[in-house]
């Protein structure tokens, strides 16, 4: 059920950043165009959030249901519960100051979240592949997966919206089928 629900988490997360959340992320060089953007668009703003908050908690779910299949070390559940508080506490203070303070929060918000958070995640994911057999199609899958986290938590560190959007985009890609691939691998 974990991996299940997190595939479908993730893929509704996903699908709010590409068209609820995007104008007011740092694509739009503008500031004030995302203010605007916000202020306009409150409640699709917090609810596109929301998404975010529960892909997070399922991701950490799956992360757990994965750990136990695969007998790996509890370190890369530690490592995903971090993210999760800086995924969790930016994405609150995005959800609450806005749109007042949007302007004041977002820039740590965004770095919080992409690249503290989504980077966390992505050392846990590769902690948890590497403890799991796999074979070379499948490896060659997660290497493509988790490189693209690393991109889009660089992108994040580098001030690089655009690498952050790429990357984000092609990691959902790869990581929402990964998702019902491990449920039908490792079974229930």
């Amino acid at each position: 059920m974990a991996p299940l629900a997190c595939a479908i988490a993730n893929a509704v997360a996903a699908l709010a950043l590409a068209t609820v959340l995007a104008p007011a992320t740092p694509l739009v060089a503008d500031p004030d165009e995302r203010l605007r953007y916000v202020s306009q668009h409150l409640l699709l703003w917090r609810l596109g959030w929301g998404t975010w908050m529960l892909a997070a908690l399922t991701l950490l779910w799956c992360y757990l249901w994965w750990r136990a299949k695969v007998g790996a070390s509890y370190a890369a559940i530690a490592v995903a519960a971090a993210g999760l508080v800086f995924d969790l506490s930016a994405e609150t203070v995005l959800i609450v100051a806005a749109p007042d303070r949007y302007l004041e929060v977002a820039p740590f918000a965004f770095f919080a979240t992409g690249a503290i958070a989504n980077g966390l995640y992505t050392v846990a994911g590769i902690r948890l592949t590497l403890a799991t057999r796999l074979g070379t199609p499948e490896r060659v899958w997660a290497a493509f997966m988790w490189s693209a986290g690393l991109m889009a938590s660089l992108g994040a560190l580098l001030g690089l919206p655009l690498v952050t959007a790429i990357a984000t985009g092609e990691l959902f890609l790869l990581f929402v089928p990964w998702c019902v691939y491990l449920r039908r691998r490792l079974g229930a």
